[in-house]
C-alpha cells in the first residue's frame, strides 16, 4: 500500500466517485503531503532566521493541508480540494505580503511568478472548474493589491 492510499476514503465511498475523481485523488493527496513537508521545512527555516511572523504563517498553513487529508480520508474530497485551494491562496498572500522586501523593479515579477506556480499547483488539485476561477480571481486581487 502506498502512502497515498492510506488517505483514501473508505472503499464504498471511493467506488461512488467518478473515474476522473478517482484518478485525481492521488494528486490531491500527494500534493497535500508535499505541501506539508515543504511548509514544515519552510517554517522551521524562517524561525531559525528570525522571521517569526512569516514562519508562523507557514506553519499555520500545515493545519489546512492536514485538514484536507482528513476530509479526504472521511470521503469529503470536494471539501478537501477546496481546503487545499484556500490554503494555496493563503500561501500566495503570505509570499506576496510577507516576503523579504527590497525596493526593486523585480517585485511585480516575483509575485506574479509565484502566483503562476501556485496556479499550476491549484490546477493539479482542482476537482471543479469553479476552483480554477476562484483561484484566478484571488491571485489577481492579491497581485494587484501588492503592486
Amino acid at each position: 500500500m502506498s502512502i497515498n492510499q492510506k488517505f483514501y476514503p473508505p472503499k464504498d465511498t471511493f467506488e461512488d466517485l467518478s473515474i476522473r475523481e478517482q484518478e485525481q485523488l492521488s494528486l490531491l493527496i500527494g500534493s497535500n503531503l508535499v505541501f506539508m513537508l515543504l511548509f514544515a521545512i519552510f517554517g522551521i527555516v524562517l524561525f531559525t532566521f528570525k522571521y517569526t511572523i512569516v514562519g508562523a504563517g507557514g506553519l499555520v498553513l500545515l493545519a489546512f493541508f492536514a485538514s484536507s487529508l482528513f476530509f479526504t480520508k472521511k470521503g469529503h474530497i470536494h471539501r478537501a480540494a477546496w481546503t487545499t485551494t484556500f490554503a494555496i491562496i493563503l500561501v500566495s498572500a503570505v509570499e506576496c505580503y510577507g516576503g523579504p522586501f527590497a525596493v526593486s523593479n523585480f517585485l511585480p515579477y516575483r509575485d506574479s511568478c509565484f502566483i503562476a506556480v501556485m496556479t499550476i499547483c491549484n490546477y493539479v488539485i482542482s476537482l471543479r472548474r469553479r476552483q480554477l476561477h476562484v483561484f484566478f480571481g484571488a491571485g489577481l486581487i492579491i497581485w494587484l493589491a501588492t503592486n
